[in-house]
């Protein structure tokens, strides 16, 4: 399984915090052959996900990446550049980090 994440911040309007650091966590399962999405929240990502495609998707609906493109276009978080070509390589059992976008400098 593949995995290319970044931090950003975005606008949680479940939470009364106007903007909340997260980490974007997407990729590739080879074996099972679809893609994944999960937002981490920065403070506690030992915590249960703030979003996860487990909750949202049957695996069929992943064998693109189109249905996860949408679910961060409605949440307003911005991918940094090459982010979803890197995601597409299909790769197995690597990690890529991508520079953090919006207001978080690369030491957050």
């Amino acid at each position: 399984m593949s995995q290319v994440r970044f931090r950003t911040t975005f606008q949680d309007k479940e939470e009364s915090r106007a903007h909340r650091a997260v980490v974007v966590v997407a990729g590739y399962d080879r074996p099972l052959d679809y893609y994944h999405l999960t937002i981490f929240d920065i403070l506690d990502e030992d915590a249960d996900p703030l979003w996860s495609n487990l909750d949202h998707f049957d695996f069929n609906e992943l064998r693109t990446t189109v249905p996860l493109r949408k679910v961060l276009d409605d949440l307003k978080i911005q991918t940094p550049p090459n982010f979803w070509e890197t995601v597409e390589l299909n790769e197995g059992n690597v990690f890529h980090r991508l520079p953090s976008t919006g207001a978080l400098t690369e030491k957050n």
